[in-house]
């Protein structure tokens, strides 16, 4: 009698078809997830931006903005320390949609949230919020610059 080698057609096509089968069910879940995480990701990404540019107003004394441009954020400064006109842009420019697949709307229209030397923020509450494949977060910039998560 001859030794039998491998598997047969069938047995690859019954766990081809299972394996299928638990892709199937899994993938909705991987989506779910991939999004929630892009939607943290960003939302800890616009604290640690918002956060750093209260710290670049209170440590040189000069006013900074959180702006907004569709879905890219950034730092700005203001007036330059060299002395020139305009404004000095701190760090990188942070693409949220690129980098997070997250689009951020500003509630209030606004392009900037202006933080002055001491730290503080408008007297307007601004709600940055987070949508990514249905799900959505918000963060909240309270009057005076207090963060409400």
């Amino acid at each position: 009698m001859r030794e039998r080698r491998g598997f047969s057609l069938i047995e690859l096509l019954v766990v081809v078809v299972l394996i299928g089968i638990l892709v199937l069910l899994g993938f909705p879940r991987l989506q779910v997830a991939l999004s929630k995480a892009g939607i943290r990701n960003a939302k800890s990404t616009l604290l640690t931006m918002y956060t750093r540019t209260k710290s670049v107003a209170t440590e040189s004394s000069r006013s900074a903005k959180l702006n907004f441009a569709g879905n890219v954020v950034y730092i700005t400064a203001s007036p330059r320390l060299n002395g020139g006109a305009g404004v000095d842009t701190v760090g990188q420019r942070m693409n949220l949609a690129g980098n997070y697949g997250v689009t951020l709307t500003v509630s209030t229209g606004a392009t900037s949230i202006d933080v002055d030397p001491r730290g503080l923020a408008g007297s307007s509450t601004t709600y940055l919020i987070l949508t990514r494949g249905g799900y959505r977060d918000s963060l909240t910039i309270a009057p005076f610059g207090r963060i409400i998560q």
